[in-house]
C-alpha cells in the first residue's frame, strides 16, 4: 500500500496527527522506514481487519488514508489507485470507497468531481 518513495511534507505531518490523535501518544514509533517490514505489518494489519472487522472498521481506514493522502492538497492518481486497491482487499465496492474519498476531500474543502470514471 505504498506510493513510491516520495512522502510529501504535509502529508507526514497528518500521519503523525492521526497516529497521535486517534491510535497513541508515541506517533513516531508506529512510523516504519525499513520497505519489508512496512509490507509485513500492512499485510499482517489487512488481516486483522478482515477477521475482526466490520465495514465501519474498513470505511475508517479507506477515510484515514484518504485524508493523508489529501494532505498536500491533491489525490494523485496513484494515491487514489492504492486507496481503491486497500478497498478491494478489504471487501468493499470501489463505489463505496469512492463515496468516501468524496466524503473525506469535502471535509478538507475540496472541490470534488462526483462522476466515478
Amino acid at each position: 500500500m505504498f506510493v513510491g518513495n516520495e512522502v510529501d511534507e504535509e502529508e507526514i505531518r497528518t500521519l503523525i496527527y492521526a497516529l497521535h490523535s486517534r491510535f497513541t501518544d508515541a506517533p513516531e514509533a508506529e512510523l516504519l522506514l525499513a520497505k519489508d517490514e512496512r509490507q509485513n505489518r500492512w499485510n499482517q494489519s489487512l488481516e486483522v481487519v478482515l477477521r475482526d472487522g466490520d465495514e465501519d472498521d474498513k470505511l475508517f481506514i479507506i477515510s484515514r488514508l484518504a485524508e493523508i493522502a489529501l494532505a498536500d492538497g491533491k489525490l494523485l492518481d496513484k494515491e487514489a489507485v492504492v486507496i481503491l486497491e486497500t478497498a478491494e482487499a478489504l471487501g468493499l465496492s470501489a463505489k463505496r470507497a469512492y463515496g468516501t474519498i468524496v466524503a473525506a476531500a469535502q471535509v478538507v474543502g475540496f472541490k470534488v468531481d462526483y462522476e466515478m470514471k
